[in-house]
């Protein structure tokens, strides 16, 4: 298992998990990532302080899965939600 990966500016995911959360294959996440409709981006603050979380949205659902700095799901939101 991969987990996010703050430091050395690199950052590796667990993409079986991540994928798990989009309720989607491995296959169909990677499709998504390469064409762009899964986008990730880091945010810091909120509930969280002043710690980075990693956010993945879904265009085509909605969805956006958020990852702490270590690599454990924070929160899965559904569109509309």
């Amino acid at each position: 298992m991969m987990r996010i990966m703050l430091s050395d500016d690199r950052t590796e995911v667990d993409l079986d998990k991540l994928a798990a959360a989009f309720s989607i294959s491995r296959r169909e996440l990677e499709d998504g990532i390469r064409l762009g409709s899964i986008s990730s981006w880091f945010e810091r603050g909120g509930s969280g302080g002043d710690r980075p979380r990693m956010v993945f949205h879904s265009a085509a659902t909605g969805a956006r899965v958020t990852f702490d700095q270590v690599g454990n799901i924070v929160a899965v939101t559904e569109a509309g939600t």
